[in-house]
């Protein structure tokens, strides 16, 4: 058995904890106290989720967290996972990213990296931060949590700091490079020229310390004699410098270590603030998923994570914790929040009431309580940002004011509900995140989502309109089970808001009803104890000139005019027409960005066969679009052209042939495309056409306007009210292979190691 195994340490982040209230106590996990029930599925073979899901029931858990994955993308085995969380929806599953972030795709920046089952919609996946500042513990000590760290095999060993060497920290380099960056490569030189190489020198003695170049003195010192100095700054150096001991065997089993391959780092558990703002670890996969789902959720530090190693005797040095880093690490975080999460609601901490909050509930609440990284809608590198749970629920009271919940709440099919809330205060953000587990097709559908809930709030003005998960362009995004809105407290206004979801449930789902959670964060003023929603009495704002309210709906009905069509809930997003009789036409798509295309049939209506052409304007990897069209007797076909090729290396055909029975979208469309670039660069694209006419056709103009039957708005809406068929085209990663519509399964292989989890709350607290 290794001394520093997987499953233990992934197990010590979520609950682990000390025996006795010393230092230990600052490598607890999340959850102490927690009860873990868990498996080693390397050994056993236990990789299917019924088999993990029935471990979960068994031990009645709030979480299950699974530090594993595979290397591929499998539509099969997700929807065993999304079966899985969806009958399951007391239990959360959580599933590592994966560290393919700096690996695979270079000519894709690195996304769509996550793989199965953490690509799976009902999922919640984790990925990776860097490394977060930790304010130091009182009455602690920093200077003693000083760590050699070597990667080549999980050996941790505690340095100690001589008092003597440290001086002014803030003039010490050696101590700020450890401080201030939590760690610092651990080079080690024997020679005085390699100084300017490493960092580290290793001296045997007092002696050799005492010989040491007082001109050119190393940045650190690692020592194997525990000896003590009266006055270093007397000795004559020219800039202070820390001195490490450790003892003989273990100093050179470092220095064998680094000789073999410098993998050995210097790490301090507890650094100094810099103001900077955390990143997304490098490993850290990036989304989206194959189908174009929005992923990870959330990230969690993954970095230099201090956590319980297996054989405390094992091996030299630190014996009771050990360093990992990866999205194995990150994901207990969630798992141990989660455990928090559960408990809190389980005892009676939100509004007095106790009650075992549903999965759904559950991820909300971590979603709510996520703060943004790098923009402030969800991004495929860190989801919907990092977590923070404490800023915003788990304080011993409760703080019911700024909290307000709604579980396992049910909406029917094209249905728009609403209910209000009052704000009372800026001091904080207003945020709101709405979580539901989606149904489950057959895997060989290229359909990403089938129920379709879609949030939006609406300021107390009446006009301002914020949509859930609002992309830069304002226009709604559409691939994910979780929505949020977040106003910055800078632009929250003291009033009345209006929580509103718009519904799209399928005849697949029984009884056309589904299921959500939702929570609301800020200084709110509520006397019910959870949220209750009302059938909607009038339309949300529709963006002037683009639409009008349908009063017996209440929902707004886009134009659908020539050159005059838009899409979305306020008819926000416009639509491109394209007349086949134009020739080319170019179009140009913003990052994670959906661009609606209305391709217009001949006028004269006469035509054997049309075929459209959208293909990249300039070069574009394929495998970032997703094409759906909505049209009855589309021919899908896809021609491989040559990597130099100045439109690039693919195009997709569409070809319809008129068969006298064409039912168009509306009276002039052939062909209703939604395009979605899941690249996080703008897209260029273009439109071009071919028609092949029936023998002496007779054209007259192209009118100016023709009005169009009523639509319902939105994608989902479109997609199964305009009697078209979905399909998605995926385009392969290489600009020279032919883009096929099923993906290959690769060989099947992890790519880290397997240790799942269950979470369970118990009535021991741990909030205090």
């Amino acid at each position: 058995m290794s001394v520093a195994e997987h499953g233990t340490h992934v197990s010590g982040t979520v609950a682990g904890e000390a025996h006795d209230d010393s230092d230990w106590k600052h490598y607890n996990g999340i959850a102490p106290k927690t009860k873990l029930a868990f498996y080693q599925a390397k050994k056993n073979g236990v990789y299917l989720a019924t088999n993990i899901s029935d471990i979960a029931r068994e031990t009645n858990a709030t979480a299950c967290t699974n530090s594993w994955g595979y290397r591929y993308f499998s539509a099969e085995i997700d929807n065993t996972w999304d079966i899985t969380a969806l009958n399951h929806s007391e239990c959360l599953y959580i599933f590592a990213a994966g560290n393919a972030g700096d690996s695979y795709y270079p000519n894709l920046d690195y996304y769509m990296t996550i793989n199965t089952p953490g690509s799976a919609k009902n999922i919640f996946t984790i990925g990776a931060l860097d490394s977060i500042p930790i304010d130091e513990p009182p009455n602690s000590d920093p200077l003693k949590h000083v760590y050699a760290y070597n990667y080549a095999n999980s050996d941790t060993y505690e340095l100690l700091l001589k008092e003597w060497s440290i001086g002014d920290s803030n003039t010490n380099p050696g101590l700020k490079a450890i401080f201030e960056n939590a760690q610092y490569n651990f080079y080690m030189a024997n020679e005085s020229e390699n100084l300017k190489e490493g960092m580290m020198m290793v001296v045997y003695s007092k002696e050799a310390f005492m010989a040491l170049n007082r001109t050119n003195p190393p940045l650190a010192v690692l020592t194997s004699e525990n000896f003590e100095i009266d006055n270093f700054s007397a000795l004559g150096f020219t800039q202070p410098f820390p001195v490490f001991y450790l003892e003989y065997e273990l100093v050179k089993a470092l220095y064998e270590a680094y000789k073999l391959e410098p993998q050995v780092r210097l790490i301090a558990n507890y650094m100094k603030y810099t103001g900077k703002e955390p990143k997304r670890a490098p490993f850290s996969s990036k989304g989206p998923s194959n189908l174009g789902i929005m992923k990870p959720d959330i990230v969690t530090p993954g970095v230099t994570v201090f956590s319980a190693r297996s054989d405390p005797n094992g091996g030299g040095g630190h014996g009771g914790t050990t360093i990992m880093q990866g999205t194995s690490m990150a994901s207990p975080n969630a798992a141990g929040s989660a455990a928090l999460v559960g408990q809190y609601y389980q005892d009676g901490k939100y509004k007095n009431m106790k009650f075992r909050p549903s999965g759904m509930l559950v991820r909300a609440t971590l979603i709510n309580a996520a703060d943004p990284v790098d923009t402030i809608y969800p991004n495929a590198q860190t989801g919907f940002g990092k977590l923070n749970l404490c800023n915003y629920i788990m304080s011993e009271g409760g703080d019911d004011d700024k909290i307000f919940i709604g579980d396992r709440l049910k909406v029917g099919d094209n249905q728009h509900i609403f209910f209000e809330i009052e704000v009372t205060s800026n001091d904080r953000d207003l945020r709101v995140t709405l979580s539901y587990l989606d149904a489950v097709t057959n895997p060989d559908s290229q359909i990403a989502l089938l129920i379709d809930l879609d949030l939006v709030v609406i300021a107390p003005d009446g006009k301002t309109v914020y949509r859930g998960n609002q992309r830069v362009d304002g226009s709604e995004e559409q691939y994910s089970t979780n929505e949020r809105v977040l106003i910055p407290k800078e632009n929250v206004t003291v009033g009345k808001y209006e929580i509103h979801i718009f519904s799209h449930v399928p005849e697949i789902v029984e009884d056309r009803t589904a299921e959500f959670s939702i929570v609301v964060f800020g200084s709110l003023k509520t006397t019910a104890k959870t949220i209750s929603f009302q059938k909607a009495t009038k339309c949300i704002p529709v963006v002037e000139k683009h639409g009008v309210c349908d009063k017996e709906t209440t929902r707004n009905v886009c134009n659908r005019n020539f050159d005059d069509t838009y899409e979305g809930h306020s008819c926000q997003s416009y639509v491109i027409s394209y007349d086949p009789e134009l020739g080319r036409h170019p179009i140009s798509i913003p990052p994670f960005g959906i661009q609606y295309i209305n391709m217009l049939c001949p006028i004269d209506g006469e035509f054997e066969e049309i075929t459209y052409r959208i293909v990249p304007a300039t070069y574009f990897n394929p495998k970032f679009a997703t094409i759906f069209n909505y049209t009855q007797d589309t021919d899908f076909k896809v021609r491989e052209s040559s990597a130099d090729s100045v439109e690039a290396d693919i195009e997709l055909v569409q070809r319809i042939v008129n068969e006298g029975q064409i039912e168009p979208w509306t009276d002039q469309s052939c062909l209703y495309t939604m395009v979605y670039n899941k690249s996080p660069y703008e897209t260029k694209l273009a439109i071009t056409s071919e028609i092949i006419r029936e023998p002496t056709p007779t054209r007259g103009p192209r009118p100016t306007e023709t009005p169009l039957p009523k639509v319902q708005t939105g994608f989902s809406e479109v997609a199964f009210y305009g009697v078209l068929t979905a399909a998605v085209i995926f385009f392969a990663a290489t600009v020279t292979l032919l883009v096929l519509l099923v993906v290959k399964i690769k060989k099947q292989s992890n790519y880290h190691d397997v240790d799942s989890t269950s979470v369970k709350v118990t009535n021991q607290s741990f909030l205090a």
